[in-house]
């Protein structure tokens, strides 16, 4: 037990301890022989054996507790990283509360002007429809005047062009006949 690490009052409890390990061992072993008649050998092997496997478990079990050990410190380091973050974002929160403040007052008179806004803009949309109605009569009217002056225009046309063609069939001549007379027949 010399290369295990232990203080040195625990050092001579653990000494004590396996004596008294072997020794309880070798007297249960000495009843055994007497009740059952078989023989259990308590060897200083077996003292050995008992040393290497209480060396094995208080090396297993302080590894599982430095283990525990080190998961703890590293969460309590986290919580305090944690606890320094949320105090962070408070002061960030309490430093933004004049201006949040003032972006709702701001957001409440925007919604004021749009709600204004919005009922002029409807009156207007009114106004603007019913002009729209009335350039529609007017547009449907003018539309009216334009297809009936297009049917007389239609009507027109041909008549001109037979006058054209007819004009373009007289002499001078003819012209002379016509100046001639004194009083010519209606269809002159």
């Amino acid at each position: 037990l010399e290369d295990v690490e232990l203080e040195g009052n625990l050092r001579h409890e653990v000494v004590d301890m396996c004596k008294f390990f072997h020794e309880s061992v070798r007297i249960t072993s000495a009843e055994y022989l007497a009740v059952l008649r078989r023989h259990n050998y308590v060897t200083p092997t077996s003292y050995l054996e008992l040393i290497q496997t209480f060396k094995g478990l208080l090396g297993k079990k302080r590894s599982e507790i430095q283990t525990l050990r080190s998961r703890y410190t590293t969460g309590l380091e986290k919580l305090d990283f944690a606890a320094s973050q949320v105090d962070g974002m408070k002061a960030e929160l309490l430093a933004l509360q004049p201006q949040l403040k003032v972006s709702q007052k701001e957001t409440a008179e925007a919604m004021v002007e749009i709600e204004a806004s919005s009922k002029v803009v409807a009156e207007q949309e009114t106004l603007v429809k019913a002009d729209e109605a009335v350039a529609k009569e007017q547009a449907d009217a003018a539309k009216a005047i334009k297809d009936e002056c297009d049917a007389d225009l239609a009507e027109a046309i041909p008549i001109l062009n037979s006058a054209l063609q007819a004009l373009n069939t007289l002499t001078a001549s003819d012209i002379t006949v016509v100046k001639s007379m004194k009083s010519p027949p209606a269809g002159v």
